[in-house]
């Protein structure tokens, strides 16, 4: 490193890196506790004496329900037999409600024994190393940072491997920090019939949810370094951290439909499509998707080289732009009328190309006419955003320009 630069940069970051790690370390501290405090109180609870009393009564309330399980109380769903599971058995209820993991074919969400598998507190890191990532570049070309240190005697590539070296490493150390501590803190604290995960099953999803975070926030950077004008930019990227998972779904829709045999398909219940992607919080010992890991990692690797590239060409002339590099306006329209029409209408082409029962000529007429207008409006949303087609009207809005 450039030691130069180095101190130019800590100086800069430094409120900001205390405060992410003291954010990342804080969070998983007090997750932590209250996740270890919980389960111990639960554990006092249910071997005390108003619990078995508390259980007769469920016992008894059962009887007052047509479903012909009276003297039983459900316990959870078997996604394996497809079928409730319930029990009269105090035991039993109290052995799984203890339980800090589900089994792989056990679809109950409880909230006593809901502790997420993957990652702690998945989302708000997400939202903390997205922000972190996109701000690297767009907040210092901004206030005029940027500019400073391109007129200064540093190369453009010191510059950029410098800034993400020295906030990606803070956020990467922070984050394992934080997620080897709660692993062990649950490995030590919650004995092993109840934690129901082997060390192994911990630890590698422990690491694929780091890798995952370190992967996002890299392609955030990427992202920030792209943006030249901070309405549309930021606006895009809420639009993509709420639409991404129903895009994963609708390509997972299309690949079922098209390559996979129905009969070969596994339906499990998953509160976010996310959860067969990429290894984001759900409270099974599910297997992580390693195909989905890899190909993060590698976008991840290849934004990185890419990023370096555009670093180096980037023009503050383009400042007041939606894209610093014009170079690239025509790649990403494509790219944003794929995303788009993949979002809107990846069902509708489906039931156009692949019916269940055959088309009535006006279900045709309307199927077409909404794919081709939703081409139109991603096509002129493109236009505004990508060859500065904008109106007055939103350039007076835009107050940070």
């Amino acid at each position: 490193m450039n030691p130069s630069l180095k101190r130019v940069l800590i100086l800069r970051y430094k409120p900001a890196l205390i405060l992410l790690v003291s954010l990342i370390l804080g969070i998983y501290f007090f997750q932590t506790v209250a996740g270890v405090t919980s389960w111990k109180n639960d554990y006092k609870y249910l071997h005390s004496k108003a619990a078995t009393v508390d259980f007769d009564k469920q016992i008894q309330d059962s009887y007052s329900f047509d479903d012909g399980q009276g003297g039983k109380i459900f316990l959870y769903y078997d996604l394996a037999k497809e079928h409730a599971v319930y029990t009269d058995s105090f035991d039993d209820y109290k052995d799984y409600t203890l339980t800090v993991f589900n089994s792989k074919t056990d679809s109950n969400q409880q909230a006593f024994n809901a502790y997420s598998y993957y990652n702690e507190h998945f989302l708000i890191m997400l939202i903390i190393v997205v922000s972190s990532g996109v701000l690297l570049f767009l907040f210092d070309l901004k206030s005029n940072f940027t500019a400073a240190l391109f007129s200064s005697r540093f190369k453009r590539s010191e510059i950029y491997w410098h800034k993400l070296s020295i906030v990606g490493l803070t956020i990467a150390a922070s984050l394992l920090i934080g997620k080897l501590g709660s692993l062990l803190a649950y490995q030590f604290f919650i004995p092993n019939d109840f934690l129901n995960i082997t060390l192994y099953q911990h630890l590698i999803s422990t690491l694929s949810g780091w890798l995952t975070l370190i992967s996002v926030f890299v392609l955030s950077s990427f992202i920030g370094l792209l943006f030249g004008e901070w309405l549309y930019g930021i606006a895009t990227i809420i639009v993509l951290f709420f639409t991404f998972s129903t895009f994963l779904s609708n390509v997972d829709m299309v690949y079922s439909n098209f390559f996979v045999n129905e009969s070969d398909i596994t339906y499990t219940v998953s509160a976010n499509a996310l959860t067969r992607y990429l290894p984001v919080a759900q409270t099974t010992t599910l297997g992580i998707n390693v195909l989905s890991l890899v190909t993060i990692i590698v976008l991840a690797i290849l934004a990185l080289v890419l990023g370096n590239s555009i670093f180096k060409k980037i023009s503050l002339e383009q400042t007041g732009d939606f894209l610093m590099v014009p170079q690239f306006n025509r790649l990403f329209q494509v790219i944003m009328i794929i995303y788009g029409m993949t979002i809107t209408t990846t069902t509708t082409i489906l039931t156009t190309l692949l019916p269940d029962t055959p088309l009535t000529k006006s279900e045709l007429f309307f199927n077409v006419s909404y794919i081709l207008l939703m081409f139109i409006v991603f096509f002129l949303a493109s236009e505004f955003l990508l060859f500065n087609k904008k109106s007055r009207i939103i350039n007076k809005i835009n107050i940070f320009n």
